[in-house]
């Protein structure tokens, strides 16, 4: 293990220890200011197999002149958690959750129908379940934010296939990474550590693969302390470490500041190199530099929710970074746009030095079951635009949702680069 790696390590266990001796345990509490955008513990609760069929089609444009084209995908998703009765004084349990994507046009960098497994763990809790042991795949989600999260430290190549704009859609797909986590928790908070071992080298283009080298490339570890100060505010302290690289904080908080308003933000620090850098394979000098998300949640009376974001991200490009080295003023082959956007998609990161984004929900739209959900992304940095919209009627055992989709920007910008200009689609979801 890499020297770094090791003392970081060794940092965040020391940290927990402490931790665990001058807390005194109590039954596991839910953190009431968990923004996190993850599937409802209830739903989990009452439905220990989920499995979905998604079927869609549509229509598409395509930027710079190209032919306009039909548009079509399917989804097989699946997810079943089973009690294994009780070990050690404490119950055991296990989950297995996976999806297929199918699409047409496919995905440029994996052929055919793509499956992901996104978890597959054992875990163990004693018996007031204020100790969790978690083994296997296990998908970590950390930071409050809803389209960009700097303290997401399991995030990048976690996506197989990306399918959709809908960012809390894109988090419920992803893969986890192989690790021990053990956590503690108590009625003020919790404690967790994560160790990822390396697995494998590189990552796999076959359609059926688990592919441990997206998500178990490198040696990793992460410790986290989230402590719930009082009904109003709660934070969460990370630290993060991985082979080769120096170690890296965060840090997260959430605070209502009314009967109806929530404001969160969340922060990490981390020496890279450029983003640039990193999608041309240069030896660029590491930086010291920021990420963070400042938003801001009011939902009205009528459950009309509004979320507004302000993302950095110090190692992507600012505005005059982007005319210099990505626009076709400064001579760069479309080529390069395309390796740079890719690569901030692959790593889930924000292209943007500067990104706004707007999220809004409101269910029972006009009539009963009948839900909408609209995002908009800013990139200040080459002012391009990408909106997300979609109608969705719930039914007994099935949706069916119209989406539609706008990237608007000028050549070599982010949503300027995007496959598709617009889209409409027709979505049926059937419930097993």
């Amino acid at each position: 293990m890499n020297p770094g790696l090791r003392r970081a390590s060794r940092l965040c266990s020391l940290l927990l220890a402490a931790l665990a001796c001058a807390l005194p345990a109590a039954h596991a509490a839910p953190d009431p200011l968990d923004l996190q955008v993850d599937e409802p513990a209830a739903a989990a609760a009452a439905a220990p197999t989920r499995i979905s069929l998604e079927a869609a089609g549509g229509y598409a444009t395509r930027p710079g002149g190209q032919t306009d084209r039909d548009i079509a995908r399917l989804a097989l998703d699946a997810r079943h958690a089973q009690a294994l009765g009780e070990v050690g004084g404490g119950g055991l349990r296990g989950v297995v959750s996976a999806r297929i994507d199918a699409a047409d046009p496919a995905d440029p960098r994996i052929a055919g129908a793509v499956f992901s497994l996104r978890e597959a763990y054992l875990g163990w809790h004693d018996a007031g379940a204020s100790t969790v042991v978690e083994l296997g795949r296990v998908r970590l989600r950390d930071g409050p934010g809803y389209g960009f999260n700097p303290t997401d430290f399991f995030r990048d190549h976690s996506l197989r296939t990306v399918g959709t704009q809908n960012p809390v859609a894109l988090r419920e797909h992803r893969m986890g990474a192989v690790m021990l986590r053990a956590q503690r928790l108590w009625a003020g908070g919790s404690a967790s550590l994560a160790l990822a071992p390396e697995l494998q080298s590189t990552r796999s283009s076959e359609a059926f693969s688990l592919d441990l080298g997206a998500t178990n490339d490198r040696a990793r570890a992460l410790a986290t302390l989230a402590t719930r100060w009082s009904e109003r505010l709660g934070s969460t302290l990370l630290l993060y470490a991985e082979d080769g690289g120096a170690p890296q904080p965060g840090a997260s908080l959430s605070a209502l500041v009314g009967a109806a308003t929530t404001v969160h933000a969340e922060a990490s620090l981390a020496r890279q190199r450029s983003l640039l850098a990193r999608a041309q394979g240069l030896p660029e000098p590491e930086q010291r530099r920021a990420r963070a998300t400042l938003g801001l949640t009011h939902t009205s009376a009528d459950e009309l929710s509004l979320t507004i974001e302000a993302h950095y991200n110090g190692h992507a490009l600012d505005a005059s970074g982007w005319r210099q080295r990505l626009s076709p003023a400064s001579g760069a082959p479309p080529l390069l746009a395309l390796g740079y956007h890719a690569q901030a998609l692959a790593l889930q990161d924000s292209a943007a030095r500067w990104a706004a984004m707007v999220w809004l929900t409101r269910p029972d739209l006009f009539v009963p079951r009948l839900d909408l959900s609209l995002m908009a992304r800013h990139n200040a940095s080459d002012r391009s635009t990408t909106a997300w919209a979609e109608l969705r009627y719930r039914m007994d055992g099935r949706d069916l949702a119209l989406q539609l989709l706008r990237n608007a920007g000028r050549a070599h910008s982010e949503a300027g680069s995007a496959p598709l200009a617009s889209a409409v689609s027709l979505v049926y979801t059937h419930y097993f």
